[in-house]
């Protein structure tokens, strides 16, 4: 899974004839950790031919999961929060009944009996917008973006 984006520093606070500073950005959160993953009854990434093999087993696998996006900074005195972190991207789940990946060819092989189960990891989830500053007119941050699931290719 990746990690949470981190939340931006606040602005700092204005002088007696000055204007508060706005606050630093919110992280995205982080992209899963392993980029794709590999799944297959016989091999799960192959670079070669792969001849003559059977499989008979339950396959499954789960892309991993993209990190929060960080929460928005809250702002000082007359200024909007600022918006939060985007959400991290999830992995991308290669599986099959012989092989997840492989890049020559795949002669007089075959998969019976087990199932072959793949599963999305989940988008990074938005980071939550930073509250608005002291007065009439303070507004909330915006929320980050959330980011769809991973990929399954089976």
């Amino acid at each position: 899974m990746g990690g949470v984006g981190g939340t931006g520093g606040s602005g700092g606070a204005k002088g007696s004839a000055g204007t508060s500073g706005t606050g630093g950005a919110s992280g995205t959160g982080g992209s899963a950790a392993v980029v794709a993953s590999y799944a297959g009854g016989f091999v799960g990434s192959n670079v070669g031919t792969i001849r003559y093999a059977s499989s008979t087993n339950a396959v499954t696998g789960t892309a991993g999961a993209g990190g929060a996006g960080g929460t928005g900074v809250a702002a000082q005195t007359n200024l909007a929060g600022l918006a939060g972190g985007s959400g991290g991207a999830a992995g991308i789940l290669y599986i099959g009944g012989v092989a997840g990946n492989n890049t020559l060819a795949i002669v007089d092989s075959y998969h019976t009996t087990g199932a072959i189960t793949g599963t999305a990891g989940a988008g990074g989830a938005a980071g939550a917008g930073g509250a608005g500053g002291a007065w009439s007119g303070g507004t909330q941050g915006a929320a980050g973006t959330a980011i769809v699931g991973g990929i399954v290719y089976a």
